[in-house]
C-alpha cells in the first residue's frame, strides 16, 4: 500500500485508537459482577480473550510495518535542496532551534543593562555589557531562522506528497 507520511501518522493515530476501544472494551468486559441470586450466565457479556488478543497483536504489527516504513523513509530520502536525509534533519532542526533561540535572546540583549545587586553595601552601580557585534548576531539569527522555515516547509510538502510502500 502506498502513503505519504502524512497519511501513515494518521492511520497509525486512528489503530492507537481502535486500541484504546479494544483495551476500554475488555476492561469493561473481561470481568463482570451478579449477585449470588441472579443467573451469572444471563448476564455475562459478550468477550473473546482469544479473539481480543489476536485482534490487539493485528493492530501492533500493522502499526510497526508503519513506523518501520516512516524510518526507512526517514533514512534514506534525501530532503530537496538540503543535502541532508530526513532523519538528519528531523535531529538537526532541534539544535537549529535552540540556537536560534539563544541569538533571540542575544539579539534582544540591551548593549548596557543596569545589575540589581541585593544585600550589597555600596555605592557603585554594576552594569553588564554586551560583548559581541550585534549585526552579527543579527545576521547569524536571520540566516539560521530562514534555514529552519525552509527546512520545515521542505519536510512538510514532502511528507504531503512523496509515498512509500508499506506492506500491511
Amino acid at each position: 500500500m502506498k502513503m505519504t507520511v502524512s497519511d501513515a501518522i494518521t492511520m497509525v493515530k486512528t489503530i492507537q485508537r481502535d486500541i484504546r476501544l479494544l483495551l476500554k472494551d475488555e476492561e469493561n468486559n473481561s470481568m463482570f459482577n451478579a449477585a449470588n441470586i441472579e443467573n451469572a450466565e444471563e448476564l455475562r457479556p459478550a468477550y473473546d480473550f482469544a479473539e481480543t488478543q489476536k485482534k490487539l497483536c493485528e493492530y501492533e504489527e500493522k502499526i510497526r510495518k508503519i513506523k518501520h516504513a516512516v524510518n526507512v523513509f526517514n533514512t534514506t530520502t534525501v530532503l530537496p535542496g538540503f543535502d541532508k536525509t530526513v532523519d538528519e534533519m528531523l535531529v538537526y532542526m532541534p539544535q537549529l532551534t535552540e540556537r536560534v533561540s539563544k541569538l533571540r535572546e542575544m539579539y534582544f540583549a540591551p548593549e548596557r543593562e543596569r545589575v540589581e545587586a541585593y544585600n550589597k553595601a555600596t555605592t557603585y552601580i554594576d552594569y553588564r555589557y554586551t560583548n559581541y557585534n550585534k549585526e552579527q548576531v543579527t545576521e547569524e539569527y536571520k540566516k539560521l531562522n530562514n534555514y529552519l522555515t525552509r527546512a520545515q516547509k521542505a519536510l512538510d510538502k514532502l511528507n504531503l506528497t512523496e509515498t512509500f510502500e508499506v506492506n500491511i
